[in-house]
């Protein structure tokens, strides 16, 4: 079956009522132009006819428009010929999609798909990731993806506007190759392992994760050499009382973008039943109460240091019994602006080990019957430094300073090698043990 359009380009329709256009019989459906229809509207071809399952073909640029009618595409995959570009407006209507190709040879081949609620199937294919080059999704209705992303070309994007489910398997998205940035503008749930790869690209997560199903796993650019694009969770992973993913991966020790969580004014929560590992650069905590959690399970922030905005009181809280450590190698700073920001970090029987602490910080509290280890000073702006639990002195002089607030050590303190310890503490007791 060859066609070259229905209706009237996009301003009129060409029919009323269902519209069905091959079947799962049909050996070849050659489809260019402009289809219009009023109704529901299934595009189909066989999936084995000629030895391929890509018996869909669009074979030059062609839209495909509803006036708030479902359009589907079943059984055969969708294979769209180079150069061309295909576009999907159903206005309020559902849009299922299967797997969608391209030819890959000049790497320039959109996807522009507009609808209420959208399921998608495979988009590219890993071993050509330039069959497609930009995504550009939105489903008011939301997203279902059923498959992986792979782009490449010049502007290789991937936008998702809508609730994404994820839904069948794992699930990745990639658009390393031409460094594509990758863009959630709304929440993100679903029983499965998620993987995103971007390259230099940004990848950016605005809504909550995992709040209605909680994600198996979450990895964002967490492997490969050129994969070193920063990270933005606008949203929270979970909430204050469930989890919101299983092990969590952002980035890995290339990663030269930073890492950034939460909105200000919103307080954020990072709960998870795994391991959360964070490896960037730099980070940014930008919401209320930062809240880091987990089922025993460690936390780490590796690499750089993490910058706490006005209010961005921090909690990591790996479990008050038998709890995962925390690590974190670079300073932790709050802001400066007069006000402090409080630090605590509870470890259970699990071990702490920090680098400095300072700039406008309120109290810290430290708690790991594992041990807490000091590889750097630590400074408040007047609150008092509670260390809970046997600590040892790591690297280099260690200096404490609180501006009259205490100092308390409530178990033993030792060095590693020849540490010096200096507290001062104005006004402000100390006490050992």
């Amino acid at each position: 079956i060859t066609l070259a359009g229905i209706g009237n380009g996009t301003t009129a329709a060409g029919n009323t009522g269902q519209v069905d256009i091959g079947n799962s019989a049909t050996a070849d459906l050659n489809l260019s132009g402009t289809f219009f229809t009023n109704g529901q509207t299934t595009y189909e071809a066989s999936s084995t006819a000629g030895g391929t399952d890509e018996n869909i073909d669009i074979t030059a640029t062609t839209t495909f428009k509803t006036s708030d009618d479902a359009i589907i595409f079943s059984t055969a995959a969708i294979d769209i010929a180079d150069t061309a570009n295909l576009t999907i407006d159903t206005g309020t209507g559902a849009i299922t999609l299967t797997d969608i190709h391209g030819d890959g040879t000049t790497d320039t081949t959109d996807l522009d798909i507009d609808g209420g609620a959208i399921s998608v199937k495979s988009i590219g294919q890993t071993g050509a990731k330039d069959e497609i080059n930009g995504v550009d999704i939105n489903g008011s209705g939301g997203i279902t993806l059923n498959g992986s992303i792979f782009t490449a070309g010049t502007g290789n994007n991937v936008g998702l506007t809508g609730a994404v489910a994820l839904a069948t398997g794992d699930i990745l998205i990639d658009t390393s190759t031409s460094n594509g940035t990758v863009t959630m503008s709304s929440t993100l749930d679903g029983t499965q392992n998620l993987d995103i790869l971007s390259g230099t690209g940004t990848v950016t997560i605005t809504g909550n994760i995992g709040t209605s199903n909680a994600l198996t796993s979450l990895d964002i650019n967490k492997t490969g050499a050129g994969n070193t694009g920063s990270i933005v969770l606008s949203g929270n992973i979970g909430t204050d009382s469930a989890a919101g993913a299983g092990a969590v991966t952002l980035g890995h020790d290339g990663l030269t973008g930073s890492i950034t969580f939460g909105t200000t004014g919103v307080n954020g929560d990072y709960n998870t039943t795994g391991d959360q590992i964070y490896e960037a650069d730099s980070y940014v905590l930008s919401g209320t109460d930062p809240t880091f959690a987990t089922d025993n399970d460690a936390v780490t922030f590796n690499d750089g240091g993490l910058t706490l905005a006005t209010a961005s009181d921090l909690t990591i809280n790996t479990g008050s019994g038998t709890a995962g450590a925390i690590t974190i190698q670079g300073d932790i700073a709050g802001t400066s602006d007069g006000s402090t920001t409080t630090v605590t970090l509870e470890a259970g029987s699990g071990a702490v080990a920090i680098k400095g602490i300072g700039t406008d910080i309120g109290n810290v509290t430290i708690d790991g019957s594992g041990g807490v280890t000091l590889n750097g000073s630590i400074t408040t702006a007047g609150g008092n430094i509670d260390i809970n639990d046997a600590t040892t002195l790591a690297t280099g002089a260690i200096t404490l300073t609180t501006a009259n607030g205490t100092v308390d050590f409530a178990s033993t303190v030792n060095a590693d090698g020849a540490e010096a310890l200096t507290i001062r503490s104005g006004t402000g007791n100390v006490t050992f043990g």
